[in-house]
């Protein structure tokens, strides 16, 4: 969850700014991190599906040759 830093005053409250602005850089890379994975793993599956289907062919090949 990102917090909106236009709606506190960075002079009267720099601790709330402060932790406010860590808060907002981890959610960023926490949202990367989140998007990479799922990229990956919808990478890994398409391979996945790629390689039975090629097990499929030549499993119908062996089953048709014999």
């Amino acid at each position: 969850m990102k917090f909106r830093l236009d709606t506190v005053d960075r002079a009267k409250y720099p601790d709330l700014y402060r932790n406010m602005e860590r808060r907002n850089r981890s959610a960023a890379f926490w949202d990367k991190l989140w998007l990479a994975v799922l990229v990956i793993s919808a990478a890994v599956v398409g391979w996945l599906t790629m390689q039975i289907g090629d097990l499929a062919v030549i499993v119908a090949e062996i089953g048709g040759a014999a």
